[in-house]
């Protein structure tokens, strides 16, 4: 499964919102907050990966499935 544990370490990090990173991708909130719950398309990613000028690695890590993930606190 895929784990955006990196992302959300990230732009807490950078004192970026979900809102902010909204507004720098141009992706929708929605869009947003499916990252984790839905399936994500690259295109996704990519405008992320631009965005915060980071690669693939800084935004989303695989961890084998039942794997339990810690929840992120995500307030800058």
């Amino acid at each position: 499964m895929m784990d955006y544990t990196p992302l959300w370490m990230k732009i807490s990090s950078m004192g970026i919102s979900k809102r902010k990173l909204s507004e720098m991708t141009g992706l929708s909130s929605a869009s947003v907050s499916y990252l984790g719950r839905k399936a994500v398309r690259s295109g996704t990613i990519d405008r992320i990966c631009r965005a915060l000028g980071c690669g693939v690695e800084d935004v989303v890590r695989w961890v084998p499935d039942g794997t339990v993930v810690k929840p992120v606190d995500t307030r800058p």
